[in-house]
């Protein structure tokens, strides 16, 4: 209790329903749309990634995961594509049960949408009384620089998802929900094993209280912006654009990437490689000017 009310009170929203991952977030964001709105159908978009449970993966805007399981996917999802507002317009039917979106893609490259985008899905929800999800199962706990990622495009959406940062290593998960919509669920609509239990919820909160007392989120902007400024200096024949937002940091390349996550493992860093040719990069929080100067000098190596 004391958990949820100091997150609450950082946030628009009123309830909150903790899980252990956040595919079960977003399994129980879409369940509870659904259920609030009595319709079937889900947009998401292309590029997406919302988890690897049965719906989750109907909701993932990626061809190749489908593929293996296309006979179980349940119907009634659409993809349309990342920041292309007249694409979700086009998408909208009477039987639109919620929109899905993620305030930067991740597993897609690191897309940064238009300023408006988000607004503008907001707007729309509203005028045709869809309920409004962001999944901000990596984005948020001050990856991109404020709290919640969607902060910085001055949206209040009906339902968020969360993981990962939440419990600083510790599973849990959770979804968000104003009182209108969290409403919609009485007890038997949904329910969790070991969710909200008492070890993860202290481990919660003591990274809430992190964040308030070592000023995090001042050094995922400062080092933030540092490390794009670095990156831009690199190569300019391999790499097509350097794009991030806080501590979410995408290079794009002019070629494959997975080599380039084997090369820089050897060299003690930690990274992947998405979209086929996108280094994904999501280092810790606390990150330093010197660490990132470390990593810069065995990227520039590498490559």
């Amino acid at each position: 209790m004391i958990y949820a009310k100091k997150l609450i009170g950082k946030t628009h929203f009123d309830r909150i329903f903790y899980s252990n991952s956040g595919a079960e977030a977003n399994e129980g964001a879409i369940k509870l749309a659904v259920k609030y709105t009595g319709k079937s159908e889900i947009i998401s978009t292309v590029d997406s990634f919302h988890g690897r449970t049965v719906m989750t993966l109907a909701a993932t805007g990626h061809e190749h995961y489908h593929e293996p399981f296309k006979c179980i996917l349940p119907k009634g999802f659409i993809n349309v594509p990342y920041n292309d507002i007249d694409a979700i317009k086009e998408a909208v039917t009477e039987n639109t049960a919620a929109i899905i979106v993620e305030p930067v893609q991740g597993e897609g490259g690191v897309n940064i949408p238009d300023k408006d985008y988000l607004k503008q899905i907001e707007e729309l929800c509203h005028e045709k009384d869809i309920v409004f999800i962001v999944d901000e199962v990596q984005t948020g706990f001050g990856r991109c620089g404020t709290l919640f990622a969607h902060e910085l495009f001055d949206v209040k959406p009906d339902i968020m998802t969360m993981a990962k940062g939440i419990g600083g290593g510790v599973p849990m998960g959770g979804i968000l929900a104003t009182e209108k919509i969290a409403s919609a669920f009485v007890p038997g609509d949904h329910g969790t094993t070991f969710g909200g239990g008492p070890l993860v919820c202290a481990a919660a909160n003591a990274v809430l209280d992190v964040f308030d007392e070592d000023n995090i989120l001042d050094n995922v902007n400062e080092v933030g912006e540092y490390f794009v400024s670095e990156l831009k200096k690199l190569d300019k024949d391999i790499i097509a654009e350097v794009r991030g937002v806080g501590l979410m940091v995408g290079i794009e390349l002019t070629k494959p990437g997975g080599e380039y996550v084997d090369k820089l493992r050897e060299a003690g860093f930690l990274i992947n490689c998405t979209a086929g040719n996108v280094l994904r990069l999501v280092p810790p929080l606390t990150i330093t000017k010197q660490d990132i100067d470390e990593f810069v000098k065995a990227l520039d190596e590498s490559l």
